[in-house]
């Protein structure tokens, strides 16, 4: 009996250890398009036991080749996201803001990623955190009403 109860401490303790597998996620995407640019949206949240750890927000732009202020363009909005990207982390902190902004050719990229666990109410307000994502069901519902597929 008392190796039975050892091996299932044991088991207890790796899957205490390891999480026990309750994570989920959901990637929301919505994508874009006038004249000489398509856009691409994405959320991305990680839930872990019903509540939500991580938030990614991205955005992904294409300028048609054509597009004869297309350098112009592509520097002003890397310019702006880097701006903001700035003003997100000097405001709440590395360690619960993360980002990237970056141009290849006529590709635009910017992301960022919340540790929304970690973050106060008042950071929370700071990037505009919706309460329906809170959840998975509300934030899919509250995404998918605003026109994103969700995943």
């Amino acid at each position: 009996m008392k190796r039975v109860g050892l091996i299932g401490g044991c088991f207890g303790m790796i899957l205490l250890l390891t999480g026990c597998g309750n994570e989920v996620e959901l990637t929301c995407t919505m994508e874009e398009s006038a004249s000489y640019v398509t856009s691409t949206q994405q959320y991305h949240f990680v839930y872990a036991d019903e509540e939500l750890v991580t938030m990614d927000q991205g955005v992904m732009i294409e300028v048609d080749d054509s597009y004869s202020y297309m350098n112009s363009y592509l520097s002003n909005l890397t310019e702006d996201f880097e701006e903001e990207l700035d003003d997100y982390v000097s405001e709440l902190g590395q360690d619960v803001v993360d980002g990237d902004v970056n141009v290849d050719g006529n590709h635009f990229t910017a992301s960022m990623s919340y540790n929304v666990n970690h973050m106060s109410a008042d950071q929370l307000d700071y990037i505009a955190y919706e309460e329906e994502f809170a959840n998975y069901e509300g934030a899919k519902a509250y995404l998918e009403d605003q026109g994103y597929t969700c995943k």
